[in-house]
């Protein structure tokens, strides 16, 4: 018989995988990952789910590209790539409040600054969305994304801006709001009590810091951006 952890941890690579086919919204994952929590093993049921329900053409995962490693085109692609790599820490911090997502409660904005769709962002590797989001114009936001399209163009959009910069432009604040999530920290959504004092703030922190989350995502890596290569363009 699994323990508790376990049928958590199951629950939670299940849904994971049934969220990268497009099988299950996050909504519905979370569900499931609640009912796990509560003891029971859902892990077979989504399974199974997964398996005989259709992709869901909305999904922001359906625009990763084959071969591309679906996590780049996620919706909320730091809860996918920590699901992955570690279940049991997400979801100790899922029991506390929902997980941040790219753009604070939303995983696309409800506008641009340029007035391009947003729901066109989500066929972007999510390291360029909030960068596509804040382009002034509509040239500056299709300069970017074609500067990061084609063969190889995700992974070096990933290299370039997933970490954020030192300004906490770009990503660095959905990082730093993400790893804060992990170790437990108060946030926006948490409402205090009435002795003042937030339920997540009297729970043992997880020490998970920023750092240590990129660590996690991108090892011994150089913080600096990656020059692209030079491929001449067209006159």
């Amino acid at each position: 018989m699994r323990s508790r952890g376990e049928i958590i941890a199951a629950a939670q690579a299940a849904t994971t995988a049934a969220v990268q086919r497009g099988a299950l919204t996050e909504d519905r994952a979370r569900h499931w990952v609640t009912r796990a929590e509560a003891g029971e093993d859902v892990a077979p049921v989504v399974d199974a789910l997964a398996a005989i329900l259709p992709p869901r053409p909305a999904a922001a995962m359906s625009h990763a590209p084959a071969g591309t490693d679906p996590v780049l085109f996620a919706a909320n692609p730091l809860l996918s790539e920590m699901r992955r790599s570690k279940p049991a820490l997400v979801a100790a911090a899922e029991q506390e409040r929902p997980a941040p997502k790219l753009f604070g409660d939303k995983d696309l904005p409800p506008f641009t600054a340029s007035g391009l769709p947003p729901e066109q962002l989500a066929q972007h590797p999510w390291p360029i969305r909030r960068l596509m989001a804040a382009a002034p114009t509509l040239k500056a936001a299709y300069d970017l994304a074609d500067k990061y399209s084609g063969p190889g163009g995700a992974e070096m959009a990933h290299a370039d801006h997933a970490r954020g910069s030192a300004n906490g432009s770009g990503n660095a604040s959905y990082l730093d709001e993400f790893s804060q999530w992990l170790r437990g920290a108060p946030g926006p959504n948490v409402a205090p009590t009435a002795q003042g004092v937030s339920p997540v703030a009297s729970a043992p922190p997880s020490q998970y810091t920023t750092e240590a989350l990129h660590r996690e995502l991108f090892g011994n890596q150089v913080t600096g951006p990656r020059k692209p290569p030079g491929v001449p363009r067209p006159g």
